[in-house]
């Protein structure tokens, strides 16, 4: 292999960079392809060898060198075009390489910039916090001053009437007792203050949260492939409904039978991925992710140990979060539209309040073994609501294309 590419290393074409084709040599005894020094003539006012860069003050006749063109054609057919198609696809390898490290770079980079924006924050909290005891410890300070002081004045007075201690030290010690009413109030202040300043910092950080996940937004469709034949779904395939009645479907493997759900795609294999459902005006509902094994024939337990990670509205318009043991839900208010996040690196599937930025509740340390799918299951309410799901388009920022998940 060195031999042969050291060889062609002296039958390349100083113009085109590949094996010679029909080669000529100029008077200066260079060589070249007839069509390459051909054109790179044409393509300048001057007469100059590429290679010595010798003038020439007419075009100079171009010899035919039957030897040398005869060993350019037997290298040819020897195989040296094999191992320069070898090398190619090392160098197109390499490339790639240096692709998957330069996206690597910018996620680090991503990271770095997120880490440093929390740092920001939770410096700035502990800051607050800090001017938060600072000032209760001066006003406390000032008040314990201010009763020393009119303590010490009544102590002088009571040495100077000495004689009438016992009458008057009932009367003016009472004075002197520390008004419990005094500091309850000041430490109720300070620390409604330091509470309203630790809701802002909250709200801050799951707003930052938020913005974060939404940079690994995906375009989720609907599959009607999987829809329960009580599922209506719209021609876009990012709406559905539930219907009272059975529509005709055509049975397949891929399709729920007994629970009213429809699965969305594509399915994630690794990486973060994530997405945001309209649920506004719908009751009840069910939104999440299964795993790809899920039995589609069976009733669909709804908790972890199943595949399943969810939350739902229920009958009794009550959120839950669908745990090993439900766990209810109170959001400030109503859900309008929720986002879905998860990390198969970091074990967790998240649900967001898109409107305010809350963390409406978050699954941690799960163990993804397959690939996960999101899913939908719209109710009627007993026929009385009809109203989408809808899935819906995430306003970003940016995206951290590095951290996006892998689609299976």
């Amino acid at each position: 292999l060195a031999s042969l590419l050291s060889l062609e290393d002296h039958l390349l074409c100083s113009i085109c960079l590949d094996l010679f084709t029909d080669p000529v040599s100029t008077p200066c005894e260079h060589i070249f392809c007839r069509v390459c020094i051909t054109k790179h003539w044409e393509s300048s006012s001057e007469r100059r060898c590429p290679l010595c860069k010798t003038s020439f003050s007419v075009r100079p006749d171009l010899r035919v060198n039957p030897l040398f063109s005869q060993v350019v054609s037997q290298v040819k057919t020897t195989g040296l075009q094999t191992v320069r198609e070898n090398r190619r696809r090392m160098l197109n390898r390499r490339q790639k390489m240096e692709e998957i490290r330069a996206v690597l770079e910018q996620s680090q980079t991503q990271a770095e910039t997120q880490m440093q924006e929390m740092v920001e924050i939770f410096s700035e909290l502990v800051e607050n916090v800090q001017s938060c005891l600072d000032q209760y410890s001066e006003i406390v300070e000032k008040t314990l001053t201010k009763h020393e002081e009119r303590a010490q004045a009544l102590m002088s007075e009571l040495e100077q009437e000495i004689c009438d201690l016992e009458q008057s030290s009932t009367e003016e010690w009472s004075s002197v007792i520390f008004k419990r009413a005094a500091f309850e109030g000041t430490t109720v202040r300070a620390l409604s203050a330091l509470g309203n300043d630790l809701s802002k910092t909250q709200r801050r950080v799951q707003e930052a949260e938020l913005k974060r996940v939404q940079r690994c937004a995906v375009d989720v469709t609907l599959d009607p492939d999987t829809a329960h034949c009580k599922l209506i779904l719209s021609k876009d395939n990012k709406k559905v409904h539930q219907s009272d009645s059975k529509k005709k479907s055509p049975e397949n493997e891929e399709r729920f039978s007994e629970s009213c759900l429809v699965l969305g795609r594509p399915a994630f294999s690794s990486g973060r991925f994530y997405f945001e459902v309209q649920v506004d005006e719908k009751t009840p509902w069910q939104i999440g992710l299964v795993t790809v094994s899920i039995d589609r024939k069976q009733q669909v337990t709804l908790r972890p140990s199943a595949g399943v990670w969810a939350v739902e509205l229920g009958e009794g318009e009550q959120y839950r979060a669908l745990d090993e043991a439900p766990v209810p839900l109170s959001p400030r208010r109503p859900l309008q539209k929720v986002g879905v996040f998860a990390d198969h690196i970091e074990g967790v599937v998240s649900f967001h309040d898109v409107d305010t930025g809350d963390i409406v509740f978050s699954f941690s340390g799960c163990d993804f073994t397959e690939d996960l799918i999101p899913f939908l299951s719209p109710g009627t309410r007993s026929g009385k609501n009809s109203a989408p799901l809808v899935i819906t388009t995430t306003t970003v920022e940016e995206q951290d294309i590095g951290a996006v998940g892998q689609v299976s």
